[in-house]
């Protein structure tokens, strides 16, 4: 563990260790002379390459077709409005059930698709329910 905060002070994202850790400047190309990435030893990671981009309109869109967008308040839906055909949106993990069943009630007014629409608020249904 202490090994991880030595290199957040150096000027490169470091391979060998911490890999799981997200870094501000990941995509810079290695070049130590001894380097076990650049010289592409067998089982390491492949070096940045401009090849591995992706395609500008198919960039995170996600399989049905729309961008996503995260939904915390009621306020964040109304900004949906004018780019319902370009974008969902997704309702926040830590919402509760009763903002969320708010939420789905009015991006059903506004013709708004929702990802994780059937989440919480259907569990909280049945539960009403067998009561």
């Amino acid at each position: 563990l202490f090994n991880c905060f030595i290199f957040f002070f150096s000027s490169r994202r470091r391979h060998t260790r911490c890999s799981g850790v997200s870094w501000a400047r990941r995509c810079v190309q290695e070049t130590g002379i001894d380097n076990r990435m650049r010289r592409k030893f067998r089982g390491n990671k492949p070096l940045v390459a401009i090849g591995y981009g992706t395609n500008k309109k198919a960039r995170h869109v996600i399989p049905n077709g729309f961008r996503k967008f995260l939904i915390t308040n009621l306020h964040d839906l109304e900004l949906l409005l004018t780019n319902n055909r370009t974008f969902c949106g997704e309702i926040a993990h830590n919402i509760s059930a009763r903002k969320r069943a708010q939420i789905i009630k009015r991006a059903a007014e506004l013709n708004v698709r929702l990802t994780n629409a059937g989440g919480r608020v259907k569990f909280d249904e049945k539960k009403a329910e067998n009561k």
